[in-house]
């Protein structure tokens, strides 16, 4: 009891000097006429000092400050200072990179742009309404192969994993990987290892995977690993120039079970699935009894440092480098498919999913098709 009841004092602790730190840096009285040159200029500086990938991105930043600066005057509204840096921002093409207002009481957003670049997977299903159309279609695929109707939250709780099986095939799909813990994962991966205990294959779904927690999806890969596997060598940008990073700090991922699924492993991708899901991918991509259906992934690895500007502002950028054990970055590229395929609109129509379609198929073979590329 003493335990707990000190982390509760911890915690609260911990909450009341965030608080007071964001009251801090935005004051408790906000007016138009703020000193938009100084904030601006410390955006610039701070992405100047920590961002990682300049090269990879082939921009100059020196000359993105001369030619934006004199569009930064006292004149500016929050909501046209906003447009100039994003217009600003927009180069980058990276999910990390944004910046946005904040107010206190209640903390929350009036304003927020993130630099994402532009997706095949959103120009075709362009609103919230198609995208749970195709998901739905999904359901309705796996039902018409004999599982199990998907029903959101595994055992019925409010989490991240959605699982169904059929006789002898499991699926799972996960639409991000935050407001859950790695030890509730771990739990519930844990689980479903049992459910598909001599199952031929399992599907991971992770197309539109909005990212999250590196620490989750470890627990996710983990419950198809027999031994620690060094996943990434993380480099941590310097201030000294955009070339200067720290020396490679190994990341690794562990097992979760004596016994792991060593079955024929389907996991499904697209162009949104990001941040903390291209580090899932990446955890599993090389396994030789694993095959990934669908478009490359986002490229988006790592994740948002988020810091502090002037007037109530904050910034978010990506200040590490990842490689793969053998040096591959796959920073701005994606990770590709091993078999390419793309949803379409008309995928709704015909209430077939085509990369569903592809992974039973590739999971009855029982061959591994790792080695194609498209």
């Amino acid at each position: 009891m003493q335990h707990k009841t000190r982390a509760k004092i911890n915690m609260k602790r911990n909450i009341i000097t965030v608080f007071l730190l964001i009251c801090f840096k935005i004051g408790f009285s906000q007016s138009d006429n703020y000193k938009q040159m100084r904030l601006f200029n410390k955006l610039w500086k701070k992405i100047d000092n920590h961002y990682a990938s300049f090269e990879i991105k082939g921009i100059n930043w020196q000359d993105s400050y001369e030619l934006f600066k004199p569009k930064i005057s006292k004149e500016l509204t929050q909501e046209q200072l906003m447009d100039t840096l994003a217009l600003m921002l927009k180069q980058f093409n990276d999910g990390h990179v944004g910046v946005a207002k904040i107010k206190p009481f209640p903390l929350r957003f009036t304003m927020g742009f993130a630099a994402e670049r532009e997706s095949y997977f959103y120009k075709e299903f362009y609103n919230d309404s198609l995208i749970q159309a195709l998901f739905q279609t999904a359901n309705s695929t796996l039902v018409g192969y004999g599982f199990d109707s998907l029903q959101p939250g595994y055992n019925n709780n409010k989490n991240i994993l959605d699982f169904t099986k059929s006789t002898d095939i499991g699926y799972i799909h996960m639409s991000h990987m935050e407001g859950i813990s790695a030890r509730k994962t771990r739990i519930l991966m844990k689980q479903i290892l049992q459910e598909c205990t001599g199952f031929k294959g399992i599907i991971i779904d992770v197309r539109d995977n909005k990212g999250g927690l590196p620490k989750v999806g470890d627990q996710i890969a983990g419950a198809f690993l027999d031994e620690k596997k060094h996943v990434s060598n993380d480099y941590k940008r310097k201030r000294k120039n955009h070339n200067s990073f720290s020396k490679p700090k190994p990341y690794y991922c562990k097992p979760i079970s004596k016994n792991p699924f060593i079955g024929t492993i389907v996991i499904l991708t697209n162009d949104r699935t990001r941040s903390a899901g291209d580090n899932f991918v990446m955890s599993l991509m090389d396994l030789p009894n694993v095959t990934i259906i669908g478009d490359r992934t986002e490229g988006i690895l790592g994740e948002a440092k988020i810091g502090f500007l002037p007037y109530g502002w904050i910034y978010g950028i990506n200040n590490y480098k990842i490689l793969t054990p053998d040096g591959i970055n796959y920073e701005d590229i994606g990770i590709p498919p091993d078999i390419f395929i793309q949803n379409k609109l008309s995928d709704i129509e015909q209430n077939k999913d085509p990369l569903i379609d592809k992974a039973i198929e590739v999971i009855y073979n029982q061959q591994n098709t790792s080695h194609y590329t498209q």
